[in-house]
């Protein structure tokens, strides 16, 4: 498997496994501020559009993320949201 690409089945949802690894990432602090756009992502990991937006949307709902309108996705500001799987 190449780097950054998603294997081709996963049991938990692709959408879920993409939402998880831009999640460490931006824990790692490799994403600061504006993500890759929704084309630049869909390509690196191999997906369509809409598994993207839906793994976009999951940390949307999580507070890690915001959409921003003509710009794109980036970084929400404020306090880090705790993971809902790491509280429980």
């Amino acid at each position: 498997m190449r780097r950054g690409r998603v294997p081709e089945a996963s049991p938990r949802g692709t959408y879920l496994v993409i939402s998880e690894t831009l999640r460490k990432s931006i824990e790692k602090g490799e994403v600061v501020d504006t993500l890759p756009s929704e084309a630049a992502l869909m390509a690196a990991k191999n997906v369509s559009r809409n598994t993207i937006r839906r793994a976009l949307k999951v940390l949307e709902e999580e507070g890690v993320l915001e959409s921003v309108p003509g710009s794109g996705w980036r970084v929400a500001r404020g306090e880090r949201p705790t993971h809902l799987a790491g509280a429980m």
